[in-house]
């Protein structure tokens, strides 16, 4: 097995930001939001009143409270995708990348769901200080981009409102170097070489089927962890 190789926790450069938002990750993004809506039971959509306190809510630039968190937003891909998909639902989008945040802008504002869609410079840390909690929480490959990943996932898990879901997917960390070119041909061959670069490094960085399943059995809510595809998993968490 590979060991892991953690990347920088953050794309600071608009150059790295503008080649990542430009490779085609439609299709993924799009089986992301569906697999997320087919987990979610009538009851999961029953927001708690209290799910945010009153001076989280207050800061926010909208009347409507954000039921929907997305961790590691990036360019908002991912809330994009949600809003297209599905009619219900404020997102809350953070990301600690300005660079990726200023793009994110550019999308949002594109977009026909400018008001769903709130965009914060943040991490988890201060939502978890914050007593912020939403009755879904999502992201999107995060966690290879996270020296501890056990803490991201500890604080994600801690967002999820009582009754609410976690929704977290990512890449899985091949066993071999050749097998992670395998990956690279397959997904990222027509793309640029500097873009094959960052899929290559992300592959690198990424934890293992067994990671994940030892750092799920430590969250503080029921979790399921699944190999979804040939380079991701996937965890489903209920908080109670």
């Amino acid at each position: 097995m590979l060991t892991r190789v953690l990347e920088p926790e953050v794309m600071d450069t608009p150059e790295e930001a503008r080649a990542y938002d430009e490779m085609d990750f439609s299709a993924v993004n799009a089986a992301f939001v569906a697999d997320l809506v087919a987990a979610l039971t009538p009851a999961d959509l029953q927001l708690p009143r209290d799910t945010t306190t009153p001076e989280f809510t207050s800061a926010l630039p909208t009347s409507l409270p954000p039921t929907i968190l997305d961790v590691g937003t990036g360019t908002a891909r991912i809330p994009l995708e949600f809003c297209l998909q599905v009619e219900w639902g404020h997102i809350l989008a953070v990301d600690l990348s300005p660079a990726m945040l200023e793009i994110a802008q550019e999308n949002v504002l594109a977009s026909s769901y400018r008001d769903r869609i709130t965009l914060r410079q943040t991490t988890t840390t201060p939502l978890v200080a914050e007593g912020a909690r939403f009755q879904i929480v999502m992201s999107n490959s995060l966690v290879h981009h996270v020296a501890d990943a056990a803490q991201l996932l500890r604080d994600l898990a801690l967002l999820v409102a009582p009754g609410g879901v976690l929704f977290v997917r990512d890449l899985l960390r091949p066993e071999t170097s050749a097998a992670i070119e395998e990956l690279v041909n397959t997904h990222a061959g027509q793309d640029t070489p500097r873009q094959q670069q960052l899929f290559r490094q992300s592959l690198a960085a990424s934890l293992s089927l067994k990671e994940v399943e030892a750092i799920a059995r430590e969250l503080p809510i029921e979790t399921t962890v699944t190999k979804n595809s040939d380079r991701h998993w996937t965890l489903v968490g209920k908080a109670r």
